[in-house]
């Protein structure tokens, strides 16, 4: 069981943002190299943050 709360909340952040990046890369027709780097980014960084801020209260036993 993971000991650190935050640390695995943002490692989950993290994995979920990179994996929805890459289901959405798949499908998504646009390929231009800064609308990935700009809005990936961006949409990685709010799902890790809210995973960050969320999932600490919701797995406290």
């Amino acid at each position: 069981a993971p000991v650190d709360a935050r640390g695995t909340a943002w490692a989950v952040g993290i994995a979920a943002a990179a994996f929805g990046a890459l289901a959405f890369a798949l499908a998504c027709p646009f390929d231009d190299p800064l609308y990935v780097a700009v809005w990936y980014s961006a949409a990685c960084s709010v799902v890790t943050l809210v995973t960050r801020l969320i999932l600490p209260p919701l797995t406290r036993w």
